[in-house]
């Protein structure tokens, strides 16, 4: 018999010789569920599941964010799953775990007021409030290739978008010039930007949707200049908090000891001679080439950028220049985490359960009080949780998961 041990979320029972329940109905539903709500997917039978990989700096930053922002009763868990829940779709299921923690709290954080409409924008993408452009950068009757949705500039949310999505990446010729407009990506959330050129673009009918038979009908559309570039150069580089196609999805930088600088096994001092010249000879090259293949594979362990870990960069070079936390503070905390992940009282729960029956049915009965006789604290700082144990036999198992 083996105990199952965690905070509960989401329990089922299986005894022997059952099935998961599927029915039509559970079918109809799962196809209305959001992004979020998987349990019961078969789809997901076959999907494979993604490695392990250790924590990064950032991410464990991150949490230690959370936690702070918790105690200060700033944030709860239950908003922030909420406010991750709201994310569009393809960041709900392309971005990492603590990249989804870093945009539910900005989002938190502006409904809240702590942020300033633009604060953020001006922290990730520059100054927005620069002077606008006093000419136009394109004339009637040039090309130009309006931008995809994901080579304009992105922010944690989803955007507010005035350019329909049947012309993005589509070439058309500038009819004419409208004007200049304050720009309404910017205006929907609160920040008075630049103003920028408003161009009525002119596409083939065919081009724009390839079932159309080839014809002399056209359709006029009319872009903000920020979405359009001229049609040879149609292919912009994306910033750092655009997700490269080629990016693993989750893929982050990790955590890696440093090496030891064993000085027994490198001579660095050198030799000296009789004159009391200093010989390094082939020891400095081989310190300076290790050093070069040490730094090599920091940087490769890197990995890509990540669109959450600039934005988690950001939000903590606020916070921390408004007061509301301090980097020691969430050095603190990540440092306690660490340690806790160590320490294992989960384990030492279980293994005290098969060694002492007596304590084994209080834990049963009431896990906090149980835990609680081996100095273990069952309490969660950032959500009103409560531990629950459950014991498996040879003809019932517990499988305790978080599907929400």
């Amino acid at each position: 018999p083996s105990l199952s041990c965690r905070a509960q979320l989401h329990s089922f029972t299986w005894h022997a010789g059952s099935t998961l329940p599927h029915t039509r109905r559970h079918q109809s539903f799962i196809s209305r569920a959001a992004p979020h709500d998987v349990g019961g997917a078969r789809h997901l039978e076959a999907a494979d599941v993604p490695a392990d990989a250790p924590m990064t700096a950032w991410e464990l930053e991150a949490h230690s964010l959370m936690v702070a922002l918790s105690a200060k009763r700033v944030i709860s868990t239950d908003e922030l799953r909420r406010a991750i829940e709201a994310l569009p779709t393809d960041a709900y299921v392309g971005w990492g775990y603590y990249e989804k923690w870093s945009a539910a709290i900005a989002t938190l954080l502006q409904e809240k007021q702590l942020l300033k409409p633009g604060e953020l924008e001006a922290v990730l993408f520059g100054d927005v409030g620069a002077a606008a452009k006093l000419e136009p950068r394109f004339s009637p009757g040039e090309h130009v290739t309006v931008r995809s949705e994901e080579a304009a500039r992105t922010s944690w949310r989803r955007p507010h978008l005035r350019t329909p999505g049947y012309v993005h990446g589509a070439t058309g010729t500038i009819e004419r010039l409208c004007g200049r407009f304050g720009d309404p990506a910017l205006l929907a959330y609160g920040v008075c930007g630049p103003q920028q050129f408003l161009y009525r673009v002119r596409f083939a009918k065919q081009d724009l949707w390839e079932e159309e038979e080839p014809s002399l009908d056209t359709v006029d559309v009319e872009v903000y200049e920020g979405w359009l570039l001229p049609a040879a150069s149609a292919a912009p580089k994306p910033t750092s908090l655009q997700r490269s196609s080629s990016t693993r999805p989750g893929a982050q930088p990790q955590l890696q000891p440093l090496r030891e600088h064993r000085c027994d096994a490198l001579d660095v001092s050198g030799q000296v001679d009789s004159s009391g010249a200093q010989h390094h000879g082939a020891h400095e090259h081989e310190h300076v080439h290790l050093r070069r293949q040490i730094e090599a594979e920091a940087v490769e362990a890197e990995g890509e950028a990540r669109p959450g870990s600039a934005l988690h960069e950001a939000l903590v070079t606020i916070l921390v220049d408004k007061g509301q936390v301090v980097r020691e503070e969430l050095q603190r905390i990540g440092e306690k985490m660490m340690m806790a992940g160590r320490e294992l009282p989960a384990a030492s729960l279980v293994a005290r359960a098969w060694l002492d029956d007596g304590f084994k049915r209080r834990l049963l009965a009431d896990a906090p009080s149980a835990a609680a006789e081996l100095g273990i604290d069952t309490r969660n700082p950032n959500a009103p949780t409560q531990l629950t144990v459950v014991a498996n036999d040879a003809e019932t198992h517990n499988l305790v998961v978080c599907t929400l």
